[in-house]
């Protein structure tokens, strides 16, 4: 049996719950390594079921920004009854906002290493930057919502829309 790239979609985003809820019981501990580590894996999801959703098979990266770059710059893919440069718009916009994120690389699971050591990163990380970093997050997930909504099919994913509300 096929499955289509619908149903792909729609299984990356319901992967994203659990880090939803491990991003909530971190920031209840002030646990700022987790919490980074979950927004990280969070976006990486979100945006390997958008390129899923383009018909292409998301490469095994830690920066799927590159890939959705790629889609919108060097592919013709067009969608039914929606201007390219709407929804390239939009695609665009996540994967700047979503490299902000990946920059973080490796960051909140080892630290940064320097001469004297290696900085952890509980220390690396203030609460303050955490709060940016799900302020991306969740504007990710807005424009992430925007797009579903101008797919001609967007009431199939009705309950991936509101799972992806709850995030705001």
């Amino acid at each position: 049996m096929v499955i289509s790239n619908l149903q792909i979609c729609k299984d990356w985003l319901s992967l994203t719950f659990s880090d939803w809820q491990s991003i909530q019981s971190a920031i209840k501990e002030t646990n700022k390594a987790s919490t980074m580590f979950h927004i990280q894996f969070l976006v990486e999801k979100i945006l390997k079921s958008l390129i899923i959703l383009f018909g292409k098979e998301a490469e095994p990266s830690h920066f799927p920004s590159k890939q959705l770059d790629h889609i919108v710059d060097k592919t013709t893919i067009e969608i039914e009854n929606i201007e390219r440069k709407k929804w390239a718009k939009l695609i665009k916009e996540i994967a700047i906002l979503a490299r902000t994120i990946e920059d973080e690389r490796t960051r909140p699971r080892y630290g940064v290493r320097h001469v004297s050591g290696i900085v952890s990163p509980e220390t690396l990380y203030s609460m303050d930057t955490i709060k940016l970093f799900l302020e991306d997050m969740k504007a990710i997930v807005k424009l992430t919502i925007e797009f579903f909504m101008f797919l001609p099919f967007s009431d199939k994913l009705e309950d991936q829309i509101k799972l992806l509300e709850g995030y705001l």
